[in-house]
């Protein structure tokens, strides 16, 4: 695998979305690739950042209110 394979797997790799045989290939070029190991680990901390961030973060009653009645009047939910 090269580097710009690398990159543009990046968020499913971090995600732990890609099949075994593509997050193989991954961890053997992080391995050699400092460049694109680091740029991994920068986007990690940003994921893990924002995650953070919105996990302090709540909607008010009236908004989950809203969401709520849109996702149960919704075709998909019947």
């Amino acid at each position: 695998m090269e580097c710009r394979e690398v990159s543009s797997v990046k968020s499913p790799y971090i995600d732990e979305e890609l099949d075994q045989a593509t997050k193989k290939q991954v961890d053997e070029h992080l391995a050699i690739c400092p460049r694109c190991r680091a740029a991994v680990e920068a986007l990690r901390a940003v994921v893990r950042s924002v995650r953070d961030r919105l996990a302090r973060q709540r909607a008010p009653k009236h908004v989950r209110e809203r969401i709520l009645d849109g996702i149960s009047r919704s075709p998909a939910s019947r």
